[in-house]
């Protein structure tokens, strides 16, 4: 107790004295300034505690009060976030896919924590919905609550600040990315502009990894990439084989004495950690990544796989997640490739004969190459005519016309699953050419031929029907009218 107090005190005891009519003495001043003292001492404690509890207890009134605002703050800014991370994967897909670089660590790192952040959030909205039901009613709830949106909604402004990235997004990486490959400019713009927007909207795509191109052969061309792994696997497949191209094509020494499983080994320790667009060109079976060596694309490796074949089956088998049909040319995309390949024709005689020559192409790209390269710079109309001749009667005897396009078909053709199977396509062939041909109706003549059996069950045969019919036109054996 300071001098003022105690005179305080004192003027206090004198006059309660005064007031009784005591004679004041110093013994009864000292018990009066005891007295008075354990008061104050009382007061100063619960002043000390006061002070002690009023931090937390601010606290507690601060996080549980204006929640419903805090629930759309911590709404907008989640989706202000996302929307930032989604552009810059955007970003990075196109980077990645069109330049083969690899991402800077700090931009992996502020993506990991968006990740994070984001499955924290989503967190606390389901606390929200389980135990508030948007009234939050229970106290400690809304304490709780409050807390972990502040911080939450303070850890997103903080990630917002972070998201600039004036270094860019990527680090050179050419010595791993792959080969340039050879532009081959094949197609018709109409067709190649269709094809080649479908699929690099799928490779910019972050949710799709694995991308299925299906249908006629060689019309798909490279130069819709920059630089990719493209590995041939054709039709004779062979694991070792496959394993020692995609090795050549990133620069790893493989050892054709190791075994598979050791190549394998090798091969996913080489590719790990790398972002690559990987291009699988005419597959006619699946198999397996894991045995080759190829680690699985994801949206956390920036990896994209398209597997390009004729057959639908084969981007089931592989498990792709989106596919790209490839269609039949156009008539005046069929005539731009022929006359491509054939070099321009100048005589009005010989143009209408080569006109039909393409035609019987068939618009299959592989058949008008093929066919447009024997005519080159021929002017002899006489042989125009003689190609026409071979073409409609179906003979092979025009130049690459049995190595490039027949063995192909024939392989096609002998892939088909079962003797039944092939008789219901050849049974097709009896129908004149350009014939439309109704489905139910063909169903019919190949239950009466008896080539598809199910036997006491006509429903079955008649979904059996169905079933070859589907098959075939997924080999692009018969093409199919929307409302067959």
């Amino acid at each position: 107790m300071n001098d003022k107090q105690l005179i305080v005190c004192f003027d206090r005891c004198c006059h309660q004295r005064q007031f009784h009519h005591e004679f004041v003495t110093p013994s009864a001043i000292l018990k009066q300034l005891l007295r008075i003292q354990g008061s104050m001492d009382i007061v100063s404690s619960s002043l000390t505690a006061i002070s002690l509890l009023w931090t937390p207890l601010e606290a507690c009134c601060f996080y549980s009060r204006k929640l419903e605002t805090r629930v759309t703050t911590l709404s907008s800014k989640m989706e202000e976030l996302t929307s930032k991370e989604n552009d810059l994967k955007a970003e990075i897909n196109r980077g990645m896919v069109n330049q083969q670089k690899n991402l800077r660590s700090e931009i992996q790192l502020w993506l990991k924590n968006v990740d994070k952040l984001v499955a924290e959030v989503k967190q606390i909205e389901t606390e929200i919905e389980k135990h508030t039901k948007g009234c939050f009613p229970n106290y400690l709830s809304r304490y709780k609550l409050g807390k972990m949106m502040v911080k939450r909604i303070n850890d997103m402004n903080l990630l917002q600040d972070k998201g600039v990235f004036p270094n860019g997004l990527f680090i050179d990486s050419s010595q791993d990315s792959g080969r340039i490959l050879p532009t081959s400019g094949l197609v018709g713009d109409k067709t190649f502009n269709r094809v080649s927007k479908a699929i690099w909207k799928l490779l910019t795509d972050t949710n799709t990894s694995m991308i299925g191109v299906h249908g006629m052969g060689g019309l798909i061309d490279c130069k819709i990439f920059d630089r990719v792994i493209w590995v041939n696997v054709s039709r004779t497949f062979n694991v070792e084989k496959l394993q020692l191209d995609i090795a050549d094509a990133t620069n790893l020494e493989l050892s054709k004495d190791e075994n598979v499983i050791w190549r394998s080994t090798r091969l996913l320790e080489h590719l790990q950690g790398k972002k690559f667009v990987l291009i699988l060109d005419d597959m006619w079976h699946k198999f397996s990544l894991e045995e080759v060596g190829i680690p699985h694309p994801s949206i956390d490796n920036g990896c994209k796989f398209v597997f390009v074949t004729r057959l639908m089956e084969v981007c089931r088998g592989m498990e792709t997640q989106r596919e790209v049909k490839v269609d039949l040319l156009t008539k005046n995309e069929a005539w731009d490739l022929f006359t491509t390949k054939s070099g321009p024709i100048q005589s009005d005689e010989i143009e209408p004969i080569a006109k039909a020559v393409c035609e019987n192409c068939g618009g299959l790209p592989l058949a008008i190459i093929t066919v447009g390269r024997a005519m080159r710079k021929v002017k002899d109309i006489r042989l125009w005519k003689n190609a026409l001749e071979e073409l409609q009667t179906s003979r092979a005897d025009i130049i690459g016309m049995e190595e490039d396009v027949f063995a192909r078909l024939k392989f096609s053709y002998l892939h088909l699953k079962d003797d039944h199977i092939k008789a219901c396509f050849l049974y097709c062939a009896l129908y004149p050419e350009d014939h439309k041909i109704d489905a139910a109706e063909l169903i019919e003549y190949w239950m009466a031929e008896e080539l598809i059996t199910e036997i006491g069950d006509r429903e079955k045969e008649i979904n059996k029907g169905y079933t070859v019919l589907e098959m075939l036109a997924r080999r692009r054996w018969v093409g199919l009218r929307q409302d067959a």
